[in-house]
């Protein structure tokens, strides 16, 4: 049964919880509906949710998903403080694999492949793209019916689908 568990805001307790619905088997979501609040949860996701797995020597995963979105300047300009991208503080101080998906067929398949993975990711999404209208480009897509299959390293954006 899927559901949908609305937290209080706080970006650690929501971090934590879902390493621990993970664990139950589970394979949670948190979004961050802008980008500027991972800051305030970088000590679950750089202490835990990073180093958990390495101190445990593998006994614990978590394949726990962050939705993290980057804000737009259009059409209001909310200003310098939620416009802000701190993908590379994660990739700086976490082997956690981050996503930075820059169309919307790359998102999908960014997804598909966090649903395969033992491992938690950072998916990193622009608020300008849920502007655009591509629904011929989307139904055209073989990332809707295949995978992410191309090995992503932290600091390289998600592999481009093939359109041809």
């Amino acid at each position: 049964k899927k559901q949908l568990l609305e937290t209080p805001v706080c970006e650690n307790l929501m971090v934590g919880l879902a390493m621990g619905m993970s664990l139950e088997g589970f394979r949670p979501i948190v979004c961050f509906e802008r980008h500027d609040f991972l800051l305030v949860a970088m000590d679950a996701i750089v202490n835990h949710l990073d180093k958990l797995p390495k101190l445990s020597g593998g006994q614990f995963t978590f394949p726990v998903v962050i939705r993290a979105i980057i804000g737009n300047n259009e059409p209001l300009d909310p200003g310098a403080q939620h416009t802000q991208d701190f993908s590379d503080v994660i990739d700086y101080n976490t082997d956690i694999l981050t996503y930075r998906c820059t169309a919307d067929d790359i998102i999908r398949a960014a997804y598909q492949k966090a649903a395969i993975t033992a491992n938690p990711i950072v998916i990193v999404e622009h608020k300008s793209l849920y502007m655009l209208e591509v629904p011929s480009v989307m139904d055209k897509s073989p990332a809707l019916g295949g995978e992410c299959n191309q090995q992503v390293t932290p600091s390289q954006p998600c592999p481009q689908a093939d359109t041809t």
